[in-house]
């Protein structure tokens, strides 16, 4: 069998120098980016993509050791860098340094760790309807025993 040759009119290019051709379906797939992605090349919180603002505020990340900076980084600096000074370094807040275990949270992407104490104070202090009928079982028995008496009270008195 013959090993058949596809009519190739053009070679195409990448953006990025990377010569590429359809003789086959397998080459498409085999082509970088299509469908698939590498580790290096897969979106990061950094791309702005989805929950992005909830990953790069996790407590995880914040925790996150920062790299030491290299005795090569001036050679590397931007002019945005040398007219507006450089990054300053990320703290912990103090808030989060004495941290010694998660709180509950009310939906998945809740972090109420990083909340200041005056918004904890409002969100806490807010009662729902079915929290403020509830109570505890000993003070019912408590009610209703009370409540019985007053009606035996006002049964025996008439």
């Amino acid at each position: 069998m013959a090993k058949e040759l596809s009519f190739l009119s053009e070679l195409k290019a990448t953006g990025h120098g990377e010569v590429w051709d359809h003789t086959t379906d397998r080459n498409k797939f085999r082509q970088f980016g299509w469908r698939c992605t590498t580790n290096e090349t897969a979106y990061s919180n950094d791309t702005l993509i989805g929950n992005w603002n909830e990953q790069r505020f996790d407590i995880h990340r914040m925790f996150q050791r920062q790299p030491i900076p290299s005795s090569y980084a001036h050679y590397f600096e931007t002019t945005y860098v040398a007219g507006h000074g450089p990054k300053k370094p990320k703290k912990i807040p103090a808030s989060l340094r004495s941290i010694q275990g998660r709180e509950p949270t009310a939906y998945p992407g809740h972090q109420p760790e990083l909340d200041s104490p005056v918004i904890k104070s409002q969100y806490n202090s807010f009662i729902t309807t079915s929290r403020e009928a509830y109570r505890p079982p000993n003070e019912l028995r408590n009610r209703q025993l009370y409540s019985a008496k007053q009606v035996d009270n006002i049964n025996t008195s008439q």
